[in-house]
């Protein structure tokens, strides 16, 4: 089973990222748009941190 992310799960997060900033651009005071963009955010960020070799075998 690979731990790492596959290449193709990256791509479609960042994919998501770019249409979350580009909402954000359409609608600057929306504060749930910026949430959500927030939280694709976090989420490519969580999956491209390498994470310790002894967290790797949980």
């Amino acid at each position: 089973m690979p731990t790492e992310p596959t290449e193709t799960a990256i791509d479609v997060l960042q994919q998501q990222l770019v249409e979350s900033l580009m909402a954000v651009i359409g609608a600057p005071d929306d504060h749930d748009v910026a949430r959500a963009a927030d939280g694709v955010l976090h989420t490519l960020q969580t999956r491209l941190t390498p994470q310790p070799v002894g967290e790797r075998a949980a």
